[in-house]
């Protein structure tokens, strides 16, 4: 009986079911002993109340369930209750408990009308969320344009192509029109990719591909960054990896987004290190660092878009909370697999796997690559 078992946990089972939801335990005599239903129960005409006793119950529903109880079998009651004035059919089906006694019962609203608004609920939600994406690639797009326009200019004028400029303050402020042009044409990028994928409009385009010339090309284009920031970044790749069939270009945003999250939260004299492990499920490449870490709780969070782990640590680490979940999004585009272990104070592992039916070759034969770059 509902009396006997943990209510709130039902209760929160039965509010998370999106059709009307009733449920009734009975005594031993027959008669309504408990009641429990969820706000979309409530909302129907004549009104429901979990708590409810049987007197509290209208006089045809409780001759209805009566009736089911005694039977032991489902009821059908048409235009019995209403939503908003418009008449509904409910299903009453009774359990029987292991005495074989019916000793609860369920109602559920059954018309097609319903199923129709949840459809209707449902393609509403659809047609938003496919509007949102059409607006943020369009946006993009717009925005790459002019962008493009400063940053291949500035490059003009700071290379002097048709003559010096003579004061050299002006090409540092060059310089930083060019970097934040980059760094707002990257994020446009990123936003452009998510719209897309959540669109089911991000295409691949697949060849063989080297993992281990992926990850050192991303560690040679983060150098400099590791090196600013005072962390090492080192890679041990076994040199029998095969090829797969990939994105290269794609996976190579997924290894530098890792990296660049890897420096951007690890300290000054801290270590990233990228790892790669070959299993029968396939190839993992695994990049840890010796930062501050996460609870587990906010892993989750961390892989939602636009989301940004507040604490002490990180308030002045800038970023837009795109990199983890493109990353992820990119790998799974792959069929792949993406997780994220982290301990607070301690760092953070993320793992981005390719299965072994993107392998174009076996393992190779050889000794072990290491590469090595940051701060001396």
């Amino acid at each position: 009986m509902l009396t006997e078992q943990p209510i709130s946990a039902l209760a929160e089972l039965i509010e998370a079911v999106a059709a009307p939801l009733l449920v009734l335990d009975l005594d031993e005599g027959g008669k309504v002993a408990a009641v429990l239903c969820n706000k979309r129960f409530e909302d129907l005409d004549p009104p429901f109340a979990s708590g409810a006793t049987e007197t509290q119950i209208p006089g045809a529903f409780r001759a209805a369930i009566g009736c089911c109880a005694r039977s032991a079998a489902p009821i059908e009651l048409s235009r019995f209750l209403a939503i908003e004035g418009e008449p509904r059919d409910i299903r009453l089906a009774p359990l029987k408990g292991a005495d074989g006694v019916v000793r609860r019962i369920v109602g559920t609203v059954t018309d097609e009308s319903f199923r129709e608004d949840l459809i209707a609920a449902r393609d509403q939600a659809e047609t938003s969320h496919r509007a949102k994406s059409d607006f943020l690639a369009n946006m993009s797009h717009e925005l790459r344009q002019p962008l493009n326009a400063i940053i291949g200019f500035s490059q003009i004028v700071v290379d002097e192509v048709f003559g010096p400029i003579g004061e050299p303050r002006y090409l540092d402020y060059l310089r930083d029109i060019q970097f934040s042009g980059k760094h707002l044409l990257n994020i446009i990028n990123d936003l452009l990719d998510l719209s897309k994928n959540e669109a089911g409009r991000l295409a691949l385009i697949e060849q063989p591909t080297e993992i281990a010339e992926v990850i050192e090309t991303s560690i040679r284009l983060l150098r400099d960054k590791a090196a600013v920031a005072g962390v090492t970044v080192r890679a041990e790749l076994p040199s029998d990896l095969p090829l797969v069939w990939a994105d290269e270009q794609r996976l190579r945003q997924v290894v530098m987004n890792l990296l660049s999250n890897a420096i951007k939260f690890t300290p000054e004299g801290g270590e990233v290190a990228v790892t790669v492990a070959l299993d029968a499920a396939g190839v993992s490449i695994v990049v840890s660092d010796t930062g501050i870490g996460m609870a587990p709780e906010d892993v989750p969070r961390a892989l939602e878009p636009f989301v940004q782990i507040e604490n002490v640590m990180t308030r002045n680490r800038e970023g837009t909370g795109l990199g983890l979940p493109l990353s992820k999004a990119l790998i799974e585009l792959h069929g792949g697999f993406f997780s994220v272990q982290s301990t607070p104070g301690k760092g953070t592992a993320v793992t981005a796997g390719i299965p072994v039916a993107r392998f174009v070759t076996g393992p190779k034969k050889g000794g072990e690559r290491q590469i090595e770059a940051g701060a001396a």
